[in-house]
């Protein structure tokens, strides 16, 4: 409803969107140093990958942490528009989810 033009395009924002909204959270603190180093938008687009599943929750997470609902919704009317919808670089956002994710897993 929000945003009628999905095409699950970009398919990390989507499956975000998915898990968070179904409260699907993976539980970080069982998962290991490397698999805390987030993959990056490019991996989380890949149709034959789970890392959108295993990282969509927290992604989702860490926006509306950071930028509020209202950031959540423009990140979702602007089909994953980091620059228009936050402000920030794909790098720089990699950059926080990664450090966010952390520390919800305890360990900064």
């Amino acid at each position: 409803q929000v945003n009628p033009n999905i095409s699950n395009n970009p398919r990390w924002l989507w499956e975000a969107v998915a898990v968070y909204e179904a409260g699907s959270a993976p539980d970080v603190r069982t998962w290991s140093d490397a698999e805390l180093r987030f993959p990056g938008l490019q991996a989380l687009n890949q149709y034959d990958s789970p890392l959108p599943y295993r990282w969509g929750y927290h992604v989702a997470q860490a926006v509306i942490a950071r930028w509020g609902d209202d950031g959540y919704l423009s990140l979702i009317r602007t089909n994953g528009d980091l620059r228009g919808a936050l402000d920030i670089t794909e790098t720089a956002f990699g950059a926080y989810v990664e450090e966010f994710v952390r520390g919800v897993a305890g360990r900064r």
